[in-house]
């Protein structure tokens, strides 16, 4: 039976109604690949993956809580209403309205400022996502979207053998540019003296913030980025590192075909040809 409620609509005894929903999502490992992926400079597509599957409208809990109640507490909370038994380890919260995830067990709803109005959902952190490479080549992972860019470019640059990620970032495409198709060669951010325009660092509209997760920052699943050198300079460049070293003369002859890196002539010309050119 309801109890008396005060004109906010929250029972005397301190407790209120808090809607949140449940998206299932599939259950994925840390940092697990759809696609394995293919050698840097690779110009068509890779790793691919099969096509997802129409979405499942997620499940809406209707859970009385008060507001001492810890994020913690709260999880347990939904995963026992759920009912189901299942691997819930990659699920976190989001509050919809903050744009921001509820990682921390410990604050309590009252703390953190969540109430009857509330929207939270309980939700996958890994889904997948679509990086370019300089070459073209195109990697689908599923990444982990309370995760910074810079542990997005860390993974990957894991996956491809490549050294020093802190070099590497993530940033959209410019508007007028094809998503997803084969052709699409995308901007190219050059390691070469930086200058004003749509792909040097002091256009930051762009890039990623570092310090921001992808969810926070609108990122989408299965979203078009791309994986570039962000500052114009490379730590410790060894022949014998091929991968790192064709990711960077893939970005840099990028450039030079798109005329945002000025040279001469010559000295265009004397620049090492790709190997997959």
């Amino acid at each position: 039976m309801a109890g008396l409620k005060t004109a906010s609509g929250e029972d005397i005894d301190g407790s209120f109604e808090l809607r949140v929903e449940v998206e299932e999502g599939e259950p994925v490992g840390q940092g697990e690949a759809v696609g394995q992926g293919a050698a840097v400079g690779q110009g068509e597509a890779v790793g691919q993956g099969q096509p997802a599957g129409p979405p499942v409208a997620p499940r809406v809990l209707t859970l009385c809580v008060t507001g001492d109640l810890h994020v913690g507490g709260l999880l347990r909370l939904i995963v026992d209403t759920f009912g189901e038994p299942r691997d819930w380890s990659d699920h976190a919260l989001w509050w919809a309205q903050q744009r921001r995830w509820l990682l921390t067990p410990g604050p309590t709803l009252d703390a953190l400022g969540v109430g009857g109005g509330s929207r939270l959902l309980f939700t996958p952190r890994h889904r997948p996502l679509r990086l370019r490479l300089p070459a073209g080549g195109v990697l689908r992972l599923r990444l982990d979207f309370a995760g910074t860019p810079g542990r997005a470019a860390a993974m990957v640059c894991g996956l491809l053998g490549i050294r020093h990620p802190e070099e590497l970032s993530l940033l959209r495409p410019e508007r007028d540019e094809g998503r997803g198709g084969a052709g699409a060669q995308g901007p190219r951010p050059h390691p070469g003296p930086p200058r004003p325009g749509p792909d040097a660092p002091e256009s930051p509209g762009r890039w990623l913030d570092v310090g921001r997760s992808l969810l926070e920052q609108g990122v989408a699943e299965d979203e078009e980025l791309l994986l570039r050198f962000k500052y114009p300079c490379a730590m410790g460049l060894d022949p014998q590192d091929e991968p790192r070293v064709a990711l960077l003369q893939e970005q840099a002859l990028g450039a030079l075909l798109a005329e945002e890196i000025d040279c001469s002539e010559e000295q265009g010309c004397s620049s090492p040809p790709s190997s997959t050119r």
